[in-house]
């Protein structure tokens, strides 16, 4: 049944016109690389991540405010679907309401309030840096079980599932980042070449624009024909 109901979506998108994900996907890529590239050269000559590693950074402000825009393009796609009784307006629902936590979590760094807690009442462990970056790591194992459950209806919006992809991938990037040591392996190698905070806080930036972009596909796909899916 679930696999059936992927098929009838592949199927169903087909005949709805969009462009390729490479035509959105690059120049977006661009422009991020662009502004993460202008935040290493605005900062303090001696402290070359700032805007990355500072709560009052470019990065942060940034990333809180895609998300923000994310969680309003989600609502929008709520208030204009087309079937009013479809499961999908329980996606736009759940999808505004996560992306507005996560935009307040960026400035009020809720995850880092509670890990801190639970690192001084509970215990440490050996296997990972701190706690809030193993919350920061459920939030992703949360929207992998959410996208699954709604993947056949999502699916039916052309280019939806696939920029939500690309962000998810640079999620898992920088939760990688963060979680692991950052004095061995891979991340050690990077260490040695850059702050890991950049590739971190810059993955965390492109994971949040992608979000937003794959809502405003969806909202752009929905306005056109409401009861595409």
């Amino acid at each position: 049944m679930y696999v059936s109901s992927i098929r009838r979506a592949v199927l169903a998108r087909r005949a709805i016109e969009a462009p390729s994900v490479l035509r959105v996907a690059v120049p977006v890529a661009i422009v991020l690389a662009i502004v993460i590239g202008f935040c290493i050269v605005i900062a303090p000559a001696d402290d070359v991540d700032f805007h990355f590693n500072e709560e009052d950074g470019l990065v942060t402000a940034l990333s809180a405010i895609a998300l923000a825009m994310a969680s309003g393009l989600a609502a929008a796609c709520f208030s204009i679907e087309g079937r009013p009784g479809h499961g999908l307006r329980a996606w736009w629902a759940m999808t505004s309401a996560g992306f507005f936590f996560f935009a307040c979590d960026e400035l009020l760094r809720f995850h880092e309030r509670f890990g801190t807690w639970v690192r001084h009442v509970w215990v440490r462990s050996p296997f990972f840096r701190n706690w809030n970056d193993i919350i920061v790591a459920g939030y992703g194992v949360i929207a992998i079980g959410v996208v699954a459950f709604f993947l056949p209806r999502i699916l039916r919006i052309p280019l939806h599932a696939e920029l939500l992809v690309i962000g998810f991938v640079a999620y898992v990037l920088h939760t990688t980042v963060d979680v692991l040591p950052h004095t061995e392996g891979w991340v050690g190698w990077i260490g040695a070449a850059m702050p890991t905070s950049i590739l971190e806080e810059g993955a965390k930036l492109c994971a949040s624009v992608f979000f937003a972009v794959a809502m405003l596909q969806a909202l752009r796909i929905l306005a056109r024909v409401p009861d595409a899916h």
